[in-house]
């Protein structure tokens, strides 16, 4: 998540969240389909196939997205692949600095 995602309910969770995690020194927002054309990564992550397995599971679960266009095993492959590109790997992940306190 992150703050350029205009969907209300996730902008509120995200403004909430930044608040209870102010002492956490770490701070990364991950991508969503409703930040794809926006969503701009400073820090990538090599993703192993097995993880990957587990995600599309866990995201098979979430009963009111699931049926969703963009929740496609092979849109969210794509962008896995895509991600992975950037970081010569096969699959990757994406993800926003929000706070990085060395």
């Amino acid at each position: 998540m992150h703050d350029a995602d205009r969907h209300q309910d996730h902008l509120a969770v995200y403004q909430a969240s930044m608040v209870a995690c102010r002492a956490i020194p770490q701070i990364l927002g991950y991508e969503t389909p409703s930040t794809w054309l926006s969503f701009m990564p400073q820090v990538f992550e090599s993703v192993k196939e097995e993880y990957f397995s587990l995600k599309l599971t866990a995201l098979k679960k979430h009963k009111s997205q699931s049926q969703r266009d963009y929740m496609r095993p092979e849109r969210l492959r794509a962008v896995a692949q895509f991600r992975g590109q950037q970081v010569n790997s096969d699959l990757g992940e994406g993800f926003v600095i929000h706070k990085m306190i060395l």
